[in-house]
């Protein structure tokens, strides 16, 4: 089914982002954890979290599409 293809590729992607990026996304949308919390609890600038997260989200589209695309081919 295709909504399983595309949660599968998401989970893969997000295993395979860095640390960096995996981590903040991990607590913004697994744990529910919003920005000011993620300043907190990564003791990082608000607007470098906001930043992993827009890079994160980025990369995460890329590879989902990718992985897509080659299981369609």
């Amino acid at each position: 089914d295709a909504f399983d293809d595309k949660l599968d590729a998401l989970r893969d992607c997000v295993q395979k982002l860095p640390e960096r990026y995996r981590e903040p996304i991990r607590l913004r949308y697994g744990d529910d954890i919003g920005v000011g919390g993620l300043v907190e609890r990564l003791g990082l600038a608000a607007e470098t979290v906001k930043k992993r997260l827009q890079r994160a989200k980025a990369r995460l589209l890329d590879c989902i599409n990718r992985k897509l695309a080659a299981a369609e081919a």
